[in-house]
This record gives C-alpha cells, structure tokens and sequence, in this order.
C-alpha cells in the first residue's frame, strides 16, 4: 500500500506519465518507453478529505480538420470497397456465362459420334477458365480484405 502511495505521489507530481507494455506487464514512466507508449493522464478525486489519485488514458482530441480528414478516407476507402466488391461480382458472372456457353457446347458434343474428342477439348477449356476466374477472384477477395482491414484501423 505504501508502494503505489508513494508511486501515485510521484506520478502526481509530474506532468506527463506514459504507459508501456512490457512481456505482459504495465510499466509506466515520464518518458515514452517504447513504441507503443500510451499517454496517461492523472486524475485526482477528494473524497470525505482522503485525495485519490486515478491514471487513465489520455487520447489527444481530434481536431476539427483531422475528423473531416480522416472522414474522407473512410468515405473513399468504402467506395473503392464496394467498387471492388462489383468488380468480383462480375467477374463471377463472367466466368459463370463462359462455363454455361461450354456446358452447352458440351451437350451438343454428347449427341454426336465424333464428339469424344471434342467433349475432352471442350473439358480442357472448362478447367482453364475457371482456374483463370479464380485466380482473378482469389486476388480481388485478397484486396478486399486489405481494404476491409485498413477501414477497420481507422
């Protein structure tokens, strides 16, 4: 008890106190101590005469500008989200109406003599459209998830 007096009365008298994490446990000093340095503002409540000294995080406020600013980029980054997810929606009906044309051409090739070698053919170029399709949206889908996790940091 006599520790975190003496180390509330420290932190009090001092202007700035930063927080840090180190190997799992909470270090706190006047100057930022790593990276990840938190600014920790010393709050002081009296109650019934006794002085309580509280820390808690100090975010700086936003200013006006930097809250329209970073407005705008949510704003943009969700329109190239959604412009993206649009891009991977037609692609998928692409790749979709290009293997219906060939199922179809598969399904004349049935019902001719001659057509083993074309439905082998055909099948062939079935498989090299869809690998090329996916290709397309497993890239797009990869965008879309960095886009995704760049508007959740803002």
């Amino acid at each position: 008890m006599l520790t975190t007096t003496l180390f509330v009365l420290l932190l009090s008298s001092t202007s700035q106190v930063y927080k840090c994490d180190f190997n799992g446990s909470a270090i706190y000093s006047q100057q930022p101590c790593g990276d990840d340095a938190e600014l920790v503002e010393i709050k002081t409540t009296s109650v019934g005469g006794n002085t309580i000294s509280t820390l808690a995080p100090s975010k700086p406020a936003m200013s006006e500008y930097d809250q329209i600013s970073l407005n705008i980029d949510k704003r943009n980054l969700n329109i190239e989200l959604v412009k993206l997810n649009a891009q991977k929606e037609r692609t998928i009906k692409r790749r979709n109406a290009e293997l219906a044309a060939l199922r179809a051409k598969q399904s004349r090739a049935r019902n001719n003599l001659a057509g083993a070698t074309f439905l082998e053919s055909i099948s062939t170029e079935m498989n090299a459209v869809v690998s090329r399709y996916d290709a397309d949206i497993a890239e797009l889908n990869r965008q879309i998830d960095q886009l995704t996790a760049r508007i959740r940091k803002l």
